[in-house]
């Protein structure tokens, strides 16, 4: 029950954390930004190679790495984004590695209140 809500919040806060494609290529500026577009890309290339095989899994590995860095460098939007990458390549359709996982979904269930607090200081200095 608990990790419907962390996916649920963790869903709504990336709707507003997310890069516009347009923004999202590899040689962004922002180092952790440019590590989301090459997990993403790299998730893209495992979902088009044939289930099971050495090249989704490869792919796989490739993005939790770049998902694993973005989310030990940006900052906490980028950290959500990147956590829930991780997580859904952690998942049975992906590595089927529910351990790995597990941990990434604490991490999760650890930054959504980081964020509110985020969120609400950034709230109240707009509204002075």
């Amino acid at each position: 029950m608990v990790l419907g809500a962390v996916l649920a919040a963790s869903l709504t806060l990336t709707q507003s954390a997310a890069l516009a494609p347009a923004d999202c290529v590899p040689s962004h500026p922002a180092p952790s930004v440019s590590q989301i577009c090459l997990a993403e890309a790299a998730s893209k290339r495992a979902q088009s190679a044939p289930p099971g095989s050495a090249e989704r899994m490869r792919e796989l590995d490739t993005a939790a790495d770049h998902y694993r860095r973005a989310s030990d460098i940006g900052t906490s939007d980028i950290q959500l984004r990147a956590l829930i990458g991780l997580a859904q390549v952690f998942d049975t359709a992906g590595l089927n590695e529910p351990g790995r996982r597990e941990g990434v979904l604490r991490e999760l269930i650890a930054l959504v209140p980081r964020l509110d607090d985020h969120r609400a200081r950034a709230e109240e200095r707009l509204n002075e």
